[in-house]
């Protein structure tokens, strides 16, 4: 047995004393989610023609009049005949092209589009200089096929990156879905990224950091020679402009200082702690250490 008509009230969920300029903001709302171009459910076509031929029925005063007076019956033989018989029959979208083309400024389709394939998700592994400055990346796709991956200078741990129609082939014929490849990136020795800022640890031996000196720092791409002031602590950062992330502008190298003493101790060391001892002013105190506690 045919499956009863709904009634076209509640198919453009609007009540009976709707007005013509609603029934129309209804049908629109409803119509870019139910057109086949768009709604993927197997019964996509039914659901539009329902939805077209409520609204077909309603925006016509005649219609709408005979309608309310005598339901379904006032109206068979126009829109109302024609919306059951596709839902019976099988609905082609071409009857109502051009009702969507008015309402959208488009071309209609003459039938549902192809189901698109489903999206596919891979985690991808890249190293710490990858992620900073960028490059090339090969990985397989849904079909085991080599691709390349293009990794932009800065990308974030857990960033998605995507790549357009390598994900699962439709079941249909469409297109292809995407492959959304989630980035891990590795860790480094001695840096780290705060932003698009890197901060690494430099160490010092003593004298060095005493007296001052000249050293060569490796960043991930050549080497900066930077000065190191005298009487430098532990725990002091130098910042060098420009040598961070790639980006626009580019991002900072800050590099902290830590003093270093010999594993095992130094006998011309220990000698000079002794010969000073008691003689530097305690850092303690002029802190005033034990008077901030909160």
């Amino acid at each position: 047995m045919p499956e009863p008509l709904r009634d076209y009230y509640e198919v453009l969920g609007v009540s009976r004393q709707a007005s013509p300029d609603e029934i129309k903001r209804s049908y629109r709302k409803l119509a870019r989610s139910a057109h086949p171009d768009v709604n993927t459910a197997p019964d996509a076509a039914e659901q539009f023609a329902e939805l077209s031929a409520a609204y077909e029925v309603l925006s016509d005063s005649e219609k709408r009049e005979a309608y309310d007076r005598f339901g379904h019956a006032g109206v068979q033989g126009s829109s109302a005949g024609a919306s059951r018989a596709a839902r019976e029959a099988g609905f082609d979208p071409s009857g109502f092209e051009d009702l969507f083309s008015a309402f959208f400024g488009g071309g209609g389709s003459h039938a549902a589009r192809p189901q698109r394939g489903e999206d596919r998700v891979v985690e991808h592994g890249i190293t710490f200089r990858t992620a900073v400055l960028g490059g090339t990346e090969h990985l397989k796709d849904s079909s085991g096929a080599d691709v390349e991956l293009k990794i932009p200078p800065g990308v974030e741990e857990g960033q998605t990156l995507r790549l357009r129609g390598r994900g699962a082939p439709s079941p249909t014929g469409g297109s292809s879905g995407d492959l959304n490849v989630k980035i891990r990136v590795g860790g480094h020795p001695w840096l780290k990224r705060e932003g698009k800022h890197l901060r690494g640890l430099v160490p010092l031996s003593l004298d060095e950091a005493v007296l001052g000196t000249e050293i060569e720092v490796p960043l991930l791409e050549g080497s900066v020679r930077i000065k190191i002031p005298v009487h430098s602590s532990s725990g002091r950062v130098l910042r060098i402009p420009g040598l961070g992330v790639p980006s626009d502008p580019p991002g900072d190298l800050r590099l902290e200082l830590r003093v270093v003493l010999p594993e095992g101790g130094h006998q011309d060391l220990d000698a000079l702690a002794e010969k000073i001892k008691g003689t530097l002013p305690n850092p303690r105190l002029e802190m005033d250490w034990f008077a901030n506690r909160s």
